[in-house]
């Protein structure tokens, strides 16, 4: 057995024994994945997040195994007792399940607080100056920060900010239609002591050298994520931008190019569905070409949630791996595997530490989520529904089909609160994506 990926040692210090009762029955964990990739045996532990490449007859040994019984007898005849130790095998009575979820309570329990909020996700405008297609915020009230919630928003950072350096996240509508206030708040910050750093989500369609430069200086910016949709045709007939002479697709790439050179990092999001996977392969080679010479640009994949949500999403999933396959030396691709236990899934599973704060000064807990249904307070008053904030907070406990599902330990259970990243199909997602991830780190460790 070879260790490609140590996992998570908090959690395997809780769940892992130092020896085996010799006298237990015992079977493959739910959580233990397995694949077999040009003559190479690979485990992946979904809880621990541990990575191991095995030999055949460890690996056929586990496979014949199953969730069937066997002795310790079996073990040490198959060189499976540092796997048991490991928990890709468990004692065969062991609710699975309930050992994820406590062990989650007491590594949050162990969670080293803060003394305050370290990120704040603020919406300077819920405006926006394209009209994709596919925009989840249509229908949204359009609203704009004015200077005075501006300025109360710099006093309710202040007021319950820890006293590390915060993270600052710029979200819209399009945030840089309210670049004014973004400045406004980050000076403000700056007059205060206030330590931060600035991320921002955006088209970038209004990035020019000159803003790139101040948004580096006075915002202290150090990453963008910018939504891409593909090759330029693609990318016109989604974005729809009220002013295309001013905001278009070259444009883009020139702010890609400006952030780049600035030393901000560039995650270039690239939303795709069936239709505009089919031309995927000349965008990336088109990007590769422009961008591979910098360090700091990277793409990744995000499968619209109206593709999503439809019962042909798996097989444009499998497209995707497809792609991912062909593509996968690509310098812009960063492809790889999960290598911690996350512990906290996404901001709203982090609320001690993390707010959405609207144009308005609304509170809410997630970016995704606004509307007066989903908030909980404000700026000017703070905290006016601890019920609702509380409720948030607790731990969801997931329904008995998650329950049996080998990724639970790192699928979000969100979805009791409404989350919009949950769907119907995401077993099928998490098994072609572990298959891809335990292919990728076999070819990587020949």
């Amino acid at each position: 057995m070879e260790i490609i990926n140590k996992g998570s040692s908090q959690v395997s210090a809780i769940i892992c024994p130092s020896e085996l009762d010799k006298n237990d029955s015992f079977r493959t964990s739910l959580y233990c994945f397995l694949t077999e990739h040009n003559g190479s045996f690979m485990a992946k532990n979904t809880f621990t997040q541990e990575i191991v490449k095995l030999s055949e007859k460890q690996f056929r040994a586990l496979q014949k195994l199953g969730q069937q019984s066997c002795d310790y007898d079996f073990l040490c005849e198959n060189e499976l007792t540092e796997l048991a130790k490991k928990r890709f095998i468990v004692e065969q009575e062991l609710c699975e399940a309930d050992n994820y979820l406590d062990t989650a309570v007491v590594l949050r329990l162990m969670q080293k607080k803060k003394n305050g909020l370290a990120t704040f996700t603020i919406l300077p405008t819920t405006g926006c100056n394209a009209r994709c297609t596919y925009c989840y915020e249509q229908g949204y009230k359009v609203s704009h920060m004015t200077d005075e919630i501006a300025d109360k928003v710099v006093e309710y950072i202040c007021s319950t900010c820890c006293d590390e350096e915060i993270t600052l996240s710029w979200f819209g509508g399009e945030p840089l239609l309210g670049r004014d206030k973004i400045t406004r708040i980050c000076e403000g910050l700056a007059k205060h002591g206030v330590a931060f750093r600035s991320k921002i989500i955006t088209n970038a369609s209004i990035f020019d050298r000159e803003l790139v430069a101040h948004a580096k200086k006075v915002w202290n910016l150090i990453s963008a994520q910018v939504s891409m949709d593909g090759i330029e045709k693609e990318y016109t007939r989604r974005k729809q931008y009220l002013d295309p002479k001013a905001h278009n697709y070259e444009k883009v790439l020139q702010a890609i190019d400006e952030l780049a050179q600035q030393g901000i990092r560039v995650s270039l999001r690239v939303n795709y569905d069936k239709v505009n996977l089919e031309t995927m392969q000349q965008f990336i080679d088109e990007l590769e070409q422009r961008f591979a010479k910098y360090d700091n640009v990277h793409i990744y994949f995000y499968m619209l949630f109206q593709q999503q949500h439809t019962s042909e999403c798996v097989d444009v999933y499998k497209k995707q791996f497809e792609f991912y396959e062909r593509n996968k030396d690509k310098k812009l691709l960063h492809l790889g595997y999960a290598k911690k236990f996350k512990l906290n899934f996404c901001m709203a599973d982090n609320l001690d530490e993390s707010i959405v704060i609207d144009p308005e000064g609304k509170l809410f807990s997630c970016e995704h989520m606004p509307g007066e249904h989903s908030t909980w307070g404000n700026v000017f008053d703070g905290v006016t529904s601890s019920e609702k904030l509380e409720k948030l907070k607790a731990l969801a406990q997931p329904d008995e089909k998650c329950r049996q599902c080998p990724f639970l330990p790192q699928c979000t259970p969100f979805y009791m609160h409404n989350c919009p990243d949950w769907f119907e199909y995401c077993r099928e997602y998490n098994t072609m994506k572990t298959e891809f991830e335990l292919k990728y780190a076999a070819e990587k460790n020949k």
